[in-house]
C-alpha cells in the first residue's frame, strides 16, 4: 500500500518546505530562465535544501540553475 511505503521513507527522507526566501529566489529563477512559477519553486527549495541533484524530465537534457544539476534520466549522458 502506498502510504506504507510512505512510512518507510519517513524514515531515510527528510522534506523542506518552502520558505519566503526560497519563494524570492524561485521570483528570481522565474525571470531569468522563463520557468513557470511551479518549475522555479521546485528548483529553488531544492538549491535552498543543499540537493546536489534534481531528477526530472521536464527540463529537457542536463543543465544546472544555480547550484543544482538537473537530469533527464531518460536520455543518456
Amino acid at each position: 500500500m502506498a502510504f506504507e511505503e510512505i512510512g518507510a521513507l519517513r524514515r531515510v527522507w527528510s522534506t523542506v518546505t518552502p520558505d519566503w526566501n526560497a519563494l524570492d529566489l524561485a521570483g528570481r529563477l522565474q525571470q531569468r530562465f522563463s520557468l513557470s512559477f511551479w518549475d522555479a519553486l521546485l528548483i529553488a527549495t531544492g538549491v535552498q535544501a543543499g540537493a546536489r541533484r534534481l531528477y526530472s524530465e521536464d527540463f529537457g537534457g542536463c543543465r544546472t540553475i544555480e547550484s543544482l544539476e538537473i537530469v533527464n534520466p531518460f536520455e543518456e549522458a
